[in-house]
């Protein structure tokens, strides 16, 4: 392994607790939640991964919306909504760059890749937000499809 991928997999694992911290509204966490978010971040090479097109295909129909509609430069609220949570959601549940997943989402640079998970970060800080359950519901789907 490459010192590269080793430094993408431990940023990849930063991310991971720094977005489960986001979501569940906590300031820290033990070393034990740490370990039980970290479990399955370094899996064997056979063991399945979350893919952005398995993110992508939860929400849209969580949200009842097409391929097209998520990936199009769209830009009405029940359209860009639904993408803006599928970017948070393959930012903190992949191990893709920024550069990668607006590729995955019509071809968006990195920057509006960036804007997306701001808005979503925003809104999760409201914890009276339904935006949390739908993320919580969405996240489960997609790791129970593994």
């Amino acid at each position: 392994m490459d010192a590269s991928r080793c430094v993408r997999e431990m940023e990849g694992a930063i991310t991971r607790l720094i977005g489960n911290m986001n979501l569940t509204h906590k300031p820290d966490i033990t070393v034990d939640e740490a370990q039980e978010i970290l479990q399955d971040f370094f899996p064997d090479i056979s063991d399945a991964k979350v893919t952005i097109a398995a993110i992508q295909a939860e929400v849209e129909r969580h949200f009842k919306i097409s391929h097209e509609d998520i990936i199009s430069s769209k830009r009405s609220k029940s359209i860009t909504q639904p993408r803006h949570i599928a970017i948070y959601l393959c930012r903190y549940m992949t191990n893709d760059s920024l550069e990668t997943i607006g590729k995955k989402f019509g071809g968006r640079d990195h920057t509006t890749v960036m804007h997306g998970l701001k808005k979503v970060e925003q809104t999760l800080q409201n914890s009276a937000s339904p935006l949390n359950d739908t993320i919580r519901d969405i996240t489960a789907n997609v790791n129970n499809k593994l």
